[in-house]
């Protein structure tokens, strides 16, 4: 065994430190304060109230038009109304598992958790 082969044999294996675990606590980082949040929020709720989203002829569709979304079946046109999408909001789950491959890698989603990923590239 040459010289440099020894030494790279005798170096001891380190572990690789985990510089970014998963679901930490955040901080507090707000480009936005909570009026402009609720101003983006209330544009955003005229907006499908008024101009609406394009959903062709669905099982969405559907759906939307028995939950009360007024429907353009002609120009595959569907109108939200606000009281929809709040009622929504209010019983949307806050608590999201993103699940890994072996169970040991699981992303909680709540409270102020912060996670880093590949952006959605699923690598």
């Amino acid at each position: 065994m040459t010289r440099l082969r020894r030494k790279r044999a005798s170096r001891e294996v380190r572990p690789i430190p985990n510089v970014s675990p998963a679901g930490l606590e955040g901080g507090r980082y707000r480009l936005l304060d909570e009026a402009d949040v609720e101003r983006i929020h209330a544009a955003a709720l005229k907006v499908l109230e008024r101009t609406g989203v394009s959903i062709e002829d669905s099982e969405c569709r559907d759906i939307f038009a028995k939950a009360g979304a007024k429907v353009d079946a002609a120009n595959d046109r569907v109108f939200i109304p606000r009281e929809l999408v709040q009622t929504a909001l209010k019983h949307a789950n806050r608590d999201v598992v993103l699940y890994s491959r072996d169970g040991k890698t699981d992303l909680q989603l709540r409270g102020k958790r912060v996670h880093l990923g590949t952006g959605g590239a699923a690598v």
